[in-house]
């Protein structure tokens, strides 16, 4: 029972979003992260929405660690932007412990804003970031 509600919810939800005409996109994002540090580390990302119509909306969110000092964070979700149709500002959130005290979490905002289209099927973000350097965002 609770499986066919959930079913008719789903599909009545996609059917709203149709008729209403919203463009959305799936948005597939990388992200490498390099720790100079050789220490057990962890991280926290969310892909943020960054302008007027999706600001502080979480779109998608992941964490992980361990001794490798190159991790790779993947995120991804279907976005959409009711006030701005044909684009979506996103900036990617990263929270770390890799630092001498790795009890302390350390905070990244995006240092820019990115931009991507919508409505034109998948789309695609990569962003490479060094811990220990001070141009970091």
């Amino acid at each position: 029972m609770f499986a066919s509600l959930l079913k008719v919810l789903i599909v009545g939800c996609l059917l709203v979003s149709a008729t209403l005409g919203i463009p959305s996109s799936n948005l597939k994002s990388l992200t490498a992260i390099y720790c100079p540090h050789e220490i057990n580390w962890s991280w926290r990302a969310m892909l943020i929405g960054s302008d007027d119509g999706t600001n502080g909306k979480q779109w998608a969110r992941n964490e992980g660690g361990g001794y490798e000092q190159l991790q790779f964070i993947e995120m991804g979700n279907v976005v959409n932007d009711p006030p701005s149709p044909d684009e979506i500002e996103l900036e990617i959130w990263i929270e770390h412990t890799c630092n001498v005290d790795a009890a302390n979490w350390k905070k990244l905002e995006a240092d820019s804003e990115l931009i991507f289209p919508l409505g034109k099927g998948d789309i695609y973000a990569f962003k490479a970031l060094h811990l220990g350097k001070e141009n970091k965002p």
